[in-house]
């Protein structure tokens, strides 16, 4: 009888455990504008591809954090009524951040501060209300996905390594200042080990014409090291040419820098769609540690 019970124990559990269905969600930040969130947006059939091989994920989607459906809570909602019992979550940001560390798991529910909430709600951001367990993975920042795709970038761009520098731009983040500083410090060190390189910094800066102001000091120091460099923005959808043509950074350095040598190359590219591939990779790898 005893063993009887067994072996209907152990059927049971075999067949809860083929019945389970789990779900990877990617969520990243969101915006208004279309060429910033399509990049992101376009990597969920990629990605349903990349992890067709992966028996234990039924079911991938991406979400959207604030700005524009699909929204974490549709998304949710949505595995819900696909029967999803455990849902995967990957912040799709460059580093631990005040939206991967505070706001999305007070939106899922992992976290419950009375202000994030306040200030979430006058962003009409819909909030998760599931029993659906979400497990939330790390940031690209895990690993060395960041030095690989930057020195990927880097490469692109440059011509004469020995006669070169590179400048690293990205938003960072106050509250996890140390960390940012550690990471882009080793992209920048993975870069001159890799290139040749020999100069290469990075600057935190901000959105809009605060970043001329904060770019130019920086641009002026390494320019009394090398005549030509190279700016590369650490930016999952944005690019540092993107922004540097939008605030007429050329017409600021003449003015600022009256040097008819320097030869600053400002990056078309950011992470994504350039690095979409290797993103889709570094997402699986994760989900398949988790899995385990």
């Amino acid at each position: 009888m005893k063993k009887t019970m067994l072996i209907l124990a152990l059927c049971m559990a075999s067949l809860m455990n083929v019945s389970a269905k789990k779900a990877l969600v990617v969520i990243a930040h969101g915006s208004p504008m279309e060429q910033w969130r399509k990049p992101v947006l376009d990597l969920e059939p990629q990605l349903r591809t990349v992890m067709s091989d992966v028996r234990d994920i039924s079911y991938v989607r991406v979400a959207m954090m604030e700005f524009t459906e699909p929204t974490i809570a549709t998304v949710v909602a949505d595995c819900e009524a696909q029967g999803v019992d455990t849902i995967f979550a990957i912040p799709l940001f460059i580093a631990p951040s005040g939206h991967s560390e505070v706001d999305i798991p007070n939106i899922i529910g992992h976290k419950y501060d009375p202000k994030v909430i306040a200030e979430l709600v006058e962003e009409e951001t819909k909030f998760v209300k599931s029993r659906i367990p979400i497990i939330l993975g790390p940031t690209l920042s895990y690993d060395d996905f960041l030095e690989k795709t930057m020195l990927a970038r880097v490469r692109e761009m440059s011509l004469e390594p020995q006669n070169e520098a590179v400048l690293l731009v990205s938003h960072g983040d106050r509250q996890f200042v140390g960390y940012w500083s550690k990471k882009m410090q080793e992209i920048c060190d993975h870069i001159k080990k890799e290139t040749g390189i020999e100069v290469a910094d990075y600057k935190f800066v901000a959105m809009g014409y605060k970043m001329v102001r904060e770019m130019m000091p920086a641009l002026k120091e390494i320019s009394q090291q090398k005549k030509r460099i190279l700016v590369q923005g650490v930016y999952l959808t944005s690019s540092a040419k993107e922004m540097a043509d939008m605030l007429d950074m050329e017409s600021v350095q003449q003015q600022e820098i009256p040097d008819s040598a320097l030869k600053v190359i400002y990056s078309d590219k950011g992470i994504l769609p350039a690095s979409a591939t290797e993103v889709c990779e570094w997402i699986k790898q994760r989900t398949q540690e988790w899995c385990k």
